[in-house]
């Protein structure tokens, strides 16, 4: 096993050099634009909440602002079973476009999707996790493209610097991958703390699975053309190199479960 996991390293290495190079080149050849003539007007905002207190109630509000730029929306929080004080918060959170639902047992990040799809009021639906800034005007950015009938999911931005201003070179390089992919309409992977699709794209997921964003966009891709909105950035926490390796060691291993674990891509 440990022989395996050696070689995919090297292999994804290898692949990392050559990869960007053969993109670009098919990039500009095939480039695709999406239509923007009839903007979606709803749209159901899923809220992945878990020990977030100290970022929940700024971000709530950031949401509702956002939200009110269409004519129909709903925010579904799903708490996975917090242990801070954020389900004290959420209990006193009274909204009548805000529906919130408690899990008994903390199962993870795809329980939490699955159970949001099923409660989904609305066509297009908004993933979103709770610690990142957003820039303004990102919901209705990543929103409008899924009104052309050949999308089917949009990702935001990972700006490459962090809430202190400091850059990450792993992030630079991942939104020049995304970049050339999205042109193809075939971005591999959405930016998981926020994208958008089309609820009847979504397909259940394993509960085990790691990289959730990308299950989802593989799933959708054979379908439908999946893009990134490169002025909708989303800031995250932290640049530092040593989440820099926690999120290549991560990516390593869910690449390897979707490889090695049968029935996860039909």
């Amino acid at each position: 096993m440990a022989l395996i996991i050696f070689i995919i390293f090297i292999l994804f290495v290898l692949l990392s050099m050559i990869y960007p190079l053969w993109i670009k080149m098919l990039s500009k050849k095939n480039q695709f634009k999406y239509k923007d003539e009839h903007l979606p007007n709803n749209v159901t905002l899923v809220y992945l909440s878990f020990n977030g207190f100290d970022y929940i109630k700024q971000k709530i509000d950031f949401l509702l602002k956002e939200l009110n730029q269409f004519e129909q929306f709903e925010i579904l929080i799903i708490d996975d079973c917090s242990t801070d004080d954020t389900i004290p918060f959420l209990k006193k959170l009274q909204h009548n476009h805000i529906k919130i639902f408690y899990k008994d047992t903390q199962k993870g990040i795809p329980d939490s999707m699955n159970l949001a799809i099923k409660n989904a009021q609305y066509e297009y639906v908004i993933f979103c996790d709770q610690r990142q800034t957003l820039t303004e005007g990102i919901l209705r950015k990543i929103v409008n493209p899924l009104n052309d009938s050949d999308v089917g999911a949009v990702s935001s931005k990972l700006s490459p610097f962090d809430k202190n201003k400091r850059i990450s070179p792993l992030r630079i390089y991942e939104n020049y991958l995304k970049k050339q992919e999205s042109n193809l309409g075939k971005l591999i992977g959405v930016y998981g703390p926020l994208y958008a699709l089309k609820k009847e794209y979504f397909s259940p997921i394993p509960e085990n699975i790691i990289l959730d964003d990308l299950y989802v966009t593989l799933q959708i891709l054979p379908i439908k053309k999946v893009i990134l909105i490169e002025d909708a950035c989303i800031i995250d926490e932290n640049a530092a190199m040593l989440y820099n390796y926690k999120r290549i060691k991560r990516y390593l291993l869910g690449l390897i479960q979707l490889l090695f674990q049968k029935n996860i891509i039909e």
